[in-house]
């Protein structure tokens, strides 16, 4: 009786093991599978899978012609296998893809299309897909199509280019700096756009700053500079990247009103941007306040851990960096004339700790010292290193 069960139980098991051996076979075998006629009235276009050699699935249209509309993605042929299409290709003929079309199609990254396509129709890609063209097309609006372009461009637009034989994009982040004297002194910001620049990053850079302003009146639309951030958050939900930095003390001397400050205007930057992502400016000790630089840095560092917490933020350890500066190479001076604010070396030294924490730049290896001798510039450039890498 029991060699009997275990012999059902074994034809049982080669029967599921064949039909999902069957199951998948039909899916992704490496050979062309279903073909599919999808051209619109008057052309002639065919569609296929074939194996990408990782479960998954190339997408491949050949033809003339327009590929025809579809009323909803879920009409589409490879519906129920679009969530495995890693790759579209569409070949040199075709003229137009139809609305709908590749909507579903969510893990296709960028899609290269041929010269001869003119148009694209609604959610004819996946809004998860990087849509790349050779030349004009029709698109319709709040559709963000990416232009050929061997060479970076410096327009500020959207653009590709050919990497190891794929679709590389050459992106262009929006970057805004909210925060006082400490960020506009030697004019910070272009600063970090030059040091992007000297990277092969394409940046906009825009600032709100105004000298002892902390983040609660930054936060302020009845105040003159918190008018101007507001302006800019309702102007456009585009910008990638926004820095909030605090009045220099008010983190250790007043931290309730320095995190009410940032949680409001982290409220009203996810309100009004799409998918900006929020980094703190945490500044530094310095000596006129005390001369334990280091330790007071290390404190700063970590209030401003704490609310970037409590509002999903990044921090950019400025004040790390310049403790360990400070400490190490005191010869090379961080602090103006009024050791508070940075000097020349110490704005370098901030912009390069932004670059490298928000963009991910080596600054080790960067080629612009902003005019400092090489020797001092390169303990910046390895100290700004050090201070992102730590997070």
């Amino acid at each position: 009786m029991m060699k009997k069960k275990l012999t059902v139980l074994f034809c049982l098991i080669i029967s599921v093991t064949a039909i999902a051996a069957a199951v998948f076979a039909g899916g992704c075998t490496g050979k062309e599978q279903t073909v599919w006629k999808i051209a619109a009235d008057g052309g002639e276009i065919t569609a296929r899978f074939t194996d990408n050699g990782n479960y998954g699935y190339i997408l491949t249209l050949e033809g003339s012609g327009r590929i025809k509309d579809f009323s909803s993605e879920k009409d589409a042929p490879w519906y129920g296998k679009s969530g495995r299409v890693t790759e579209i290709i569409l070949s040199e003929g075709i003229t137009a893809v139809g609305n709908n079309t590749f909507k579903n199609c969510c893990y296709v990254k960028s899609v290269i299309l041929p010269q001869s396509v003119t148009a694209i129709g609604e959610n004819s890609f996946s809004r998860d897909t990087k849509v790349c063209a050779r030349a004009q097309i029709s698109a319709p609006e709040g559709i963000k199509v990416y232009m050929y372009s061997e060479t970076k461009p410096a327009d500020g637009g959207y653009y590709w280019h050919l990497k190891d034989g794929a679709a590389s994009i050459w992106e262009t982040k929006k970057i805004l700096f909210i925060g006082n004297s400490f960020t506009f002194y030697n004019d910070m910001p272009s600063l970090f756009a030059q040091i992007a620049s000297a990277a092969e990053e394409n940046v906009i850079v825009e600032s709100v700053t105004c000298g002892s302003h902390n983040l609660s009146q930054f936060a302020d639309p009845a105040d003159e500079y918190g008018a101007q951030v507001y302006a800019k958050l309702n102007a456009g939900s585009d910008y990638d990247y926004i820095v909030l930095q605090e009045q220099s003390t008010r983190p250790l001397l007043s931290y309730d009103m320095f995190l009410d400050g940032a949680k409001t205007l982290a409220r009203s930057i996810y309100a009004t941007q799409d998918s900006c992502k929020i980094y703190m400016y945490a500044t530094w000790g310095f000596p006129e306040y005390n001369d334990k630089i280091a330790e007071t840095s290390a404190l700063l560092k970590t209030a401003y851990d704490n609310v970037a917490k409590q509002i999903d933020a990044k921090v950019c350890n400025v004040g790390t960096a310049f403790g360990a500066v400070y400490e190490s190479n005191k010869e090379i001076n961080l602090y103006n004339a009024d050791n508070r604010h940075p000097s020349p070396e110490g704005s370098y030294l901030s912009a390069c700790v932004h670059a490298a924490t928000i963009l991910g730049v080596d600054t080790r290896s960067l080629t612009y010292n902003a005019g400092l001798d090489e020797t001092t510039a390169t303990v910046l450039k390895n100290a700004a290193y050090t201070a992102a890498a730590a997070k």
